[in-house]
């Protein structure tokens, strides 16, 4: 449930003094003295009353709703990058993986002749950066 905050209270206060002071000098005042524009006033103060407070807390509850979603579209968003952050994550950790097995097999297969051109090895190394540079530059998706 939300707070009140000072305009609530103020809002309310005022209400309550623009029906009790009226009823009470209904109440102190004799029948006959009371004139009938006075009676139509205080009709059309408790008709304002009943109308606009049911309008201001719907107003309040729309402007707090309003930024509960606000909100909550702000982190749906950072979330979303937080996602596609981690899938890059994934993305790169399978490929080191894949590039620790492929230079695990040179080491442990060196003596089984696999004639590997170091420069082969530099060059895929050197693609796999560039393209982990151009996937944090934001050139991929």
């Amino acid at each position: 449930m939300a707070d009140l905050e000072i305009k609530d209270i103020i809002t309310l206060f005022i209400g309550i003094i623009s029906i009790v002071i009226p009823s009470y000098i209904f109440f102190v005042t004799s029948p006959n003295e009371i004139k009938t524009p006075a009676i139509i006033v205080f009709i059309g103060i408790v008709i304002f009353i009943m109308i606009a407070i049911p309008i201001f807390y719907i107003y309040k509850r729309w402007v707090i709703l309003n930024k509960i979603v606000k909100d909550n579209n702000k982190e749906l968003k950072e979330l979303r990058e937080d996602l596609k952050n981690q899938e890059a994550s994934f993305q790169i950790e399978k490929r080191l993986s894949i590039m620790e097995n492929i230079m695990h097999l040179i080491i442990k297969n060196k003596k089984s002749q696999i004639k590997i051109d170091p420069r082969i090895i530099f060059w895929i190394l050197l693609l796999l950066l560039l393209l982990l540079f151009l996937k944090t530059a934001g050139f991929f998706g």
